[in-house]
């Protein structure tokens, strides 16, 4: 009885003690569900606070880079902006600077046809700029050509004083039928052989200048309007300064003169002296007339064909004659003739070139001549007939009654 007692204690003992074990492992089980829910939910909310975090971080990254981008892209514009304007900008200055240097070089590109030291006539202490060449030889001038032991050209300017070959020249033999340089050649024989006499000429595009070669590009335009600044003349086809050529002379512009956008007060004109003439193979120089043509008037000097002579119209020869704005004496029949009306019986002429005729029965002739301020002329017509002196010599008579008409030549304006 006893036994059964305690067996069955036991078994609600161990009842009990399984029912406390299992709830304490249902609490456990709960708990543990709940801490890994709670675990979870945590991590979840880290998880989606980090997505968080990333996806600000993100969407700021990409609006950042978009700015960026944009950014980069508004900066390209405008440098491509900027770089089509300079592009345009220096387009424009390169069409106008080629325009310009176009019209430089064209006129550039007729003169080189070999100037040579021969157009230097009236060039005379322009200043040179420094070379690179030293002890440069001079241009023009007779030198000796030698060879040292070792076979070397060397130059000498003097006896014993030696030069080097200038810079855009080439050598040329000493020309001796020269009248000129062959005295040269003379006072210089004692030391110079004549197999070794020689002398530089400048390059094409080069005019000799104080012995030296110096480029056309230098040089101002002469006839043209160009503008001075300061001390200095504006190259109108470069807009670079410019020298003036030695021996030219340079003429302020009135208002009515001026016809170019330069302001009158910075409004010039170069011009040859009177006995040159501008070459026109350059138009930068100025080259003394021929001298069987010595003559020429400053400011219509233009070419050699420009030369002459004579100096006015009274040195021309019989039957030619130098009407206004002419360089030269040309025949009668070169020009043309307008009526003088109203002829007095006698008195005194304009000058220039006339033409006198007569008209009437039996008589038509016909006679030129050429007034000064001075001369005198006189028709006469009585009972022997009519006659047409100048300066008391008879030059139309007519035995009978007759009808004279004088002509004036029109000069320049009636050339044909």
């Amino acid at each position: 009885m006893k036994t059964r007692h305690f067996t069955l204690a036991l078994a609600v003992l161990a009842l009990l003690l399984g029912n406390g074990i299992d709830t304490q492992a249902k609490t456990n089980k709960k708990k543990t569900k709940r801490a890994a829910s709670t675990s979870s939910k945590n991590t979840s909310k880290k998880t989606a606070s980090k997505s968080s975090k990333r996806s600000a971080s993100s969407k700021k990254g990409l609006r950042s880079a978009s700015s960026k981008r944009a950014a980069s892209t508004s900066n390209s514009r405008r440098a491509a902006a900027t770089g089509k304007s300079s592009a345009r900008a220096a387009a424009t200055s390169n069409s106008r600077r080629a325009a310009a240097t176009g019209r430089s070089s064209a006129r550039a590109a007729a003169t080189r046809k070999g100037v040579t030291s021969t157009t230097s006539s009236v060039a005379k202490n322009t200043t040179i700029e420094t070379t690179s060449v030293e002890n440069q030889c001079p241009v023009g001038q007779l030198v000796r050509k030698a060879y040292d032991e070792n076979g070397n050209e060397t130059y000498y300017k003097t006896k014993s004083a030696t030069c080097n070959m200038p810079e855009n020249a080439v050598e040329t033999v000493w020309d001796m039928a020269d009248a000129k340089k062959l005295k040269q050649y003379t006072l210089k024989k004692g030391w110079i052989d004549e197999s070794e006499a020689v002398s530089f000429v400048c390059d094409s595009g080069y005019l000799t200048v104080n012995r030296q070669c110096k480029s056309f590009d230098e040089f101002c335009p002469i006839n043209e309007i160009i503008e001075k600044s300061g001390k200095s003349y504006i190259n109108p086809y470069t807009g670079d300064s410019c020298i003036s050529y030695t021996g030219v002379t340079a003429t302020r512009l009135t208002d009515a003169e001026n016809n170019s956008d330069i302001p009158t007060s910075k409004a010039y004109r170069l011009t040859c002296p009177s006995g040159y003439y501008t070459n026109t193979d350059n138009y930068i120089s100025c080259s003394q007339c021929p001298s069987d043509k010595p003559y020429s008037i400053k400011g219509s000097n233009i070419g050699v064909k420009s030369c002459s002579v004579v100096t006015d119209a009274s040195s021309c020869p019989d039957g030619q004659w130098m009407g206004n704005g002419e360089k030269e004496c040309k025949e009668y029949s070169y020009y043309t003739f307008a009526d003088v009306e109203n002829v007095p019986e006698k008195g005194t002429f304009g000058i220039g070139l006339y033409t006198i005729t007569s008209e009437g029965s039996n008589c038509a002739k016909s006679s030129n001549f050429v007034a000064t301020k001075d001369t005198k002329f006189a028709k006469v017509q009585d009972s022997t007939g009519s006659y047409f002196a100048v300066d008391g010599k008879i030059l139309l008579d007519c035995a009978t009654s007759a009808t004279f008409k004088l002509k004036k030549a029109n000069g320049s304006e009636g050339i044909k």
